[in-house]
């Protein structure tokens, strides 16, 4: 009776599962209480990435505005910082497509590029206009398109065609022309580019001096005593020119920004008809000049 009663005192003392046994000498915990606290050994700590649960009084719902404001401010990045961070072209690989006036490939649909030489922009998707500012300031408007055609892996063909005008009195001069490109991806850095370009060059009426533009006033003289010059002569003053030239080129891109070009041009065959010296506008002297000379025209056009 003795040893029941000391087993009873320890029952009372202990909870009964604190000392129950697992069959194998060791102790077994109920699942059953959900109010017991957690082992000190498998709590977080600050080290860990587990965060205790805030208080109910450091809840969101719960911050004044100007708490909630500082709590989602996010630190800004410096101007140094954002220069440091932007990628340098320099260091870029070279983007294959990127040049556009001696290739078959075109402005991205909505691209603009800007210069001296011309001003072309992308049209529409694989194609592209544009105009030489230079000459429009001379008063000779003028257009040039080229549509990207064909795409095929590391080829590329583009059709083109450009038109430019002249008016000065009862003349009117014009250029227009129609042109193929070829471009060819031969290794990763590196792409050749061939081109054949047909044009008709023609003028008709006899021009007015003062009419021309800046450059060309000088060879053409006095208005009065030119019309008087050429008076009842309006059959001399037409013409037309047709020529076939051809354009080379190859281009080695070291990055992004870099690249080694070399380009090479000629006019291989021409035919004029006319029966006056034409003035150094739109190509026309040069025309006449390869068809009274009767020596090979890439002899005396190559660039």
């Amino acid at each position: 009776m003795r040893c029941v009663r000391s087993i009873v005192l320890l029952g009372l003392a202990f909870p009964a599962h604190a000392i129950a046994s697992d069959g194998w000498g060791g102790t077994m915990s109920s699942p059953s209480d959900s109010n017991e606290a957690p082992d000190a050994e498998t709590a977080p700590d600050a080290e860990t990435d587990t965060e205790a649960p805030a208080d109910e009084g450091d809840s969101p719902s719960q911050l004044s505005a100007d708490q909630l404001d500082d709590s989602l401010d996010v630190p800004q990045l410096s101007k140094a910082q954002h220069t440091w961070l932007e990628p340098l072209r320099r260091k870029l690989p070279g983007n294959p497509r990127a040049h556009t006036d001696f290739t078959a490939y075109t402005l991205e649909w909505g691209e603009t590029k800007l210069g001296l030489a011309t001003i072309t922009v992308g049209a529409l998707p694989r194609t592209q206009i544009g105009t030489v500012p230079a000459l429009d300031a001379l008063q000779i408007p003028n257009v040039h398109i080229k549509v990207n055609a064909v795409r095929l892996g590391p080829w590329d063909m583009a059709i083109g065609a450009n038109h430019y005008r002249l008016t000065a009195g009862d003349m009117v001069g014009f250029h227009s022309g129609v042109s193929a490109i070829n471009s060819l991806q031969i290794l990763k850095p590196w792409s050749i580019h061939i081109g054949t370009h047909y044009a008709v060059i023609g003028s008709d009426g006899i021009p007015t001096p003062s009419a021309l533009p800046g450059p060309l006033q000088g060879a053409a003289g006095d208005d009065t005593v030119f019309e008087a010059a050429n008076r009842g002569s309006e059959d001399k003053w037409h013409f037309r020119a047709r020529t076939m030239s051809m354009h080379f080129a190859s281009d080695v891109r070291l990055n992004r920004r870099d690249s080694i070009i070399l380009q090479a041009r000629a006019m291989f065959w021409a035919d004029v008809e006319r029966e006056f010296d034409a003035p150094p506008v739109l190509g026309i002297d040069q025309a006449m000049r390869i068809a009274d000379s009767g020596a090979s025209p890439v002899s005396k056009t190559y660039v």
